[in-house]
């Protein structure tokens, strides 16, 4: 079953969870048809949804996997992409409006509209059996703020704190594979070197965030469970706890964690994101692990 979660303010927060179907007959049900009315939607084609980046705002990828999907401001529906979505025709202009649905922190059965992409708006008339290709291109919005971007691309990378004091499991840079340009970071683990934790070298200050919502972009492909989480400074003490882990996978997959709760606390004065990748596949003599386009991102 998809849970949906809304980080906007529409749909309402107690809006119970509905599959589309519902939806739809809601509103269905809020259109007069006489007896003699024949329905035929039109449809919206929602397909390959792109973003395009600013200076600053690192690599123009995305993980983008559903369109939420309001029409006059309520909501039809959450559809995976690639969708055909239907439409009521009533003979007027409704505006359209599709939000980028994303798996929050890699789940599969969650589906959060991602608060830093600027909604796509457009006004149509829709005809009957008519579809309408709706072009996917999303950007940041003004107000989003990146504390660090990591592509890679450099002969330096900023992930250089070893938190497990062993440098031959530290994160370096390979041209090995990559999802944008032409190097990533890569771990490589052995038994006897099992244990890779790492994270930036300094802490990022709180001033500068609004105590809203707060992700974490990265891609990664891994042969090894990978550990996400933070390391907070809270007026004196340092906390380090994990959060999310992410299943090996033999594709490039792109995670947004959602550190809103833990970054965004009243008591946090500074803040950084940690990775952990711990040897467990006793049946490789070596495992690699790969990250690319780091983002932290909040408001």
């Amino acid at each position: 079953m998809l849970i949906l979660r809304s980080i906007l303010n529409k749909p309402k927060p107690n809006m119970p969870v509905l599959r589309y179907g519902v939806l739809l007959l809601l509103f269905i049900s809020s259109c007069t048809f006489s007896d003699n009315d024949s329905f035929e939607p039109a449809y919206l084609i929602l397909s390959d949804p792109q973003i395009t980046v600013r200076t600053d705002e690192g690599a123009p990828v995305n993980g983008i996997q559903d369109a939420w999907v309001f029409a006059d401001g309520q909501l039809i529906g959450v559809f995976p992409l690639p969708a055909k979505v239907p439409l009521i025709t009533t003979g007027k202009a409704m505006q359209i409006q599709i939000n980028a649905g994303v798996k929050e922190n890699a789940d599969r059965n969650i589906s959060a509209e991602y608060p830093f992409f600027t909604p796509l708006v457009t006004t149509l008339t829709p005809e009957p059996g008519k579809a309408y290709t709706i072009p996917l291109n999303y950007q940041y919005k003004d107000e989003t703020y990146f504390d660090f971007t990591e592509g890679f691309e450099t002969s330096l990378h900023l992930l250089t704190n070893d938190l497990d004091g062993n440098t031959e499991t530290r994160l370096s840079i390979t041209n090995e594979d990559a999802v944008f340009g032409n190097k990533s970071g890569l771990v490589k683990l052995t038994r006897d070197n099992d244990d890779a934790e790492f994270t930036l070298e300094s802490f990022l200050s709180n001033n500068n965030n609004k105590r809203g919502a707060v992700y974490l972009e990265f891609d990664y492909k891994s042969e090894e469970v990978i550990y996400v989480g933070t390391q907070l400074n809270t007026q004196g003490a340092e906390i380090l706890q994990y959060k999310v882990l992410l299943l090996p996978t033999d594709t490039w997959k792109r995670a947004y964690i959602n550190f809103s709760d833990e970054i965004s606390a009243p008591n946090v004065v500074s803040y950084r994101p940690v990775f952990r990748v711990i040897f467990e596949d006793d049946q490789k003599e070596v495992t690699k692990t790969y990250f690319d386009n780091i983002k932290l991102v909040h408001f």
